[in-house]
Formats: structure tokens, sequence, C-alpha cells
């Protein structure tokens, strides 16, 4: 199987593997193996497509993220309602599967105010604060794994939470933050090399990098709209921006959807298809990666060397990974 890139007096094809059935693939560690939902448990396929495809474990009720904690476990975060007294409460729960189906709790409390963070030298850890409230208010960062740096040196390390219509850095400790843009700015996506943010620009041009001065660069085809002479019924096509829309490991490209919806009348809208692009975090050598126009392309994942791409295909539920070097 293979997929076309269009680009101006070039034309170029790109490998494509076929992984299995399911959703939401994530790449492990090495790079070698993939971890995806099917049927509500998560599985296990080699990254190029051979071999048997393991089933861990079902995944808990409330699931809500998963991802790899390292070569041999997995992090799940998600929450349950639980009645107390006259109240009903949220309570989020943070557990670890291991690739023998064994389920370890590791934090189980309404006081839990985010999902697992994943810091640049590979720590991972969660806020929760003593006496609950907002993410915004004081809260404790709690290390699940220490990565390359000491626990204090991690503290100390920038990311960019999603807190509302403008864009932060800050430091897990709290000491250092700096607000980088203000309005219409939502689901900004620190790169692994600290030195820019990708996020959704609002009405400035759908999708974004952003340096830390606030200067930005719009990202993604254009927008286009047509009407369907068959039934006069709008027709759009859009790059679909963070989180689905992802920053190279490297941190020198963006991989994204550009999809086609038509119109239904009243908000409503129906999806046609969707495509795979990648572009360099500076706005130029765009290349369609995936040429398909009747199938539903998207959540694109870049691998660890950035050289391949795993990607779900929403009318087949089907899991490929493309290889584009």
């Amino acid at each position: 199987m293979s997929a076309r890139s269009q680009k101006p007096l070039e034309e170029a094809d790109f490998e494509v593997i076929e992984i299995g059935t399911g959703a939401d693939p994530k790449w492990s560690p090495d790079g070698t193996k993939l971890v995806y939902v099917y049927k509500e448990a998560l599985y296990v396929a080699n990254a190029d497509g051979k071999g048997e495809k393991l089933r861990i474990a079902q995944l808990p009720t409330g699931t809500l993220s998963f991802d790899w904690l390292d070569s041999i476990q997995f992090i799940v975060a998600g929450r349950e309602t639980r009645q107390e007294k006259a109240k009903r409460r949220f309570h989020e729960w943070i557990k670890i599967l291991t690739l023998g189906g064994e389920v370890k709790l590791i934090a189980e409390d309404r006081r839990i105010v985010s999902p697992p963070i994943f810091l640049n030298d590979g720590t991972v850890g969660y806020y929760w604060q003593p006496n609950g409230g907002a993410f915004k208010d004081e809260k404790i960062f709690q290390i699940i794994k220490e990565g390359r740096l000491s626990p204090d040196s991690a503290q100390k390390q920038l990311f960019a939470p999603n807190i509302g219509p403008d864009v932060w850095l800050e430091s897990v400790d709290g000491s250092i933050k700096k607000k980088i843009a203000s309005k219409y700015y939502s689901f900004p996506q620190l790169s692994k090399d600290g030195t820019k943010i990708l996020a959704v620009c609002g009405i400035i041009c759908g999708m974004c990098v952003l340096d830390f001065q606030g200067n930005h660069t719009c990202i993604g085809k254009k927008p286009h709209q047509y009407i369907d002479p068959s039934d006069s019924a709008k027709i759009s096509q859009w790059s679909m921006g963070p989180p689905q829309a992802k920053l190279s490991p490297d941190g020198k490209k963006i991989a994204y959807a550009y999809v086609t919806t038509k119109s239904l009348g009243e908000d409503n809208f129906a999806f046609l298809g969707s495509d795979i692009y990648i572009e360099n975090a500076d706005g130029t050598d765009r290349k369609q990666i995936t040429d398909t126009p009747d199938a539903m392309e998207g959540n694109p994942v870049w691998s660890p060397d950035a050289r391949r791409i795993a990607y779900t295909d929403g009318t087949t539920s089907k899991i490929y990974v493309i290889k584009i070097e």
C-alpha cells in the first residue's frame, strides 16, 4: 500500500504498513511498538506490522487517557463519580498497567487536578491540591517516575498548561511564569527541544507556532469553502490543529489532518474525508503524505526518531504507520 505526496513539480511515494484495528496509537519509547485501544482494552503491536497483537488488559471504567510509562508499563488516568452525602463528586485516579496485565493504583483522590504530565527529561508526574480547587490555585507536583534530572531540577522545567485563552510558560514548581500570548489561543504544545509552542490560534490563522516573544507563524493548508452543486450544501476544508496536530520530537515538523466537511444545516455537519500533511515548523515545505479522499485519516503521532507517523482511519477503524524518511 502507498500514499502519494502532492507537491508542485514533485511526486513522492511513502510506504504504509497496516498495524491492526483500534484507535489512539502511542509509540513505545524505543519506537519498535505501538499501544492502542480496541474494544476498551489495551493492545500492543509491533510497529513493523509483523507478529501477533498482545492484549494487555481491559481498561478500567472511566479511563480518559493512557500512554507508555516505560518499555514494560503503561500509565492510565481517569475518573469516577461517587456519592458523598448529598452530592455526587468526581474522583480522579491514576493507575499503572504492566505488560503482564497487572494493575497498580498510584493515586485516587478528588484533589488530583491534572492528568499525568510528561516532562522533556522523562519525568512523569501529576498535580494535586491539599484542599482541592482549580488548576490555577496552589498545587503540588507529585513525581511518579524520575527522568534524567534530579527531582529538584526536573521541577524547574517549563511546560505550557492549557488554562484559558492565553498561552503561558511556567515551571513545574511554579517559580517561573511567563505569558507568551493573549486571547484566542488554546491547546498549547511545547516542543521537546523547549524552543517553540504549537497552538490553536483562533481567529488569527487557525493553527500557529509561537516563539517565546509571542510572534506567530501560521501553519496548515489554508481553509477553503465551496458549494456542492448537487444539493447546494456548503463544503468546508480546514487544517485540524492541536491536540490532534503534533510537533515532531525534534521540533522541526508538524503533522496534521486536512479535513473536508459538509454542512447539514443548523451548525451540524458531516465529515467527508481527511488526509495527513506534514510541514516544517517555519511554515515551509508542506507535503501531503496520504491521498485517500473517501477515508477519515487523522490523529497523526510521530515516532521517537521522527521518521514514521502512526495514524488512524476513522472509516475503517484501522491503524497505519507511514514511513516518511
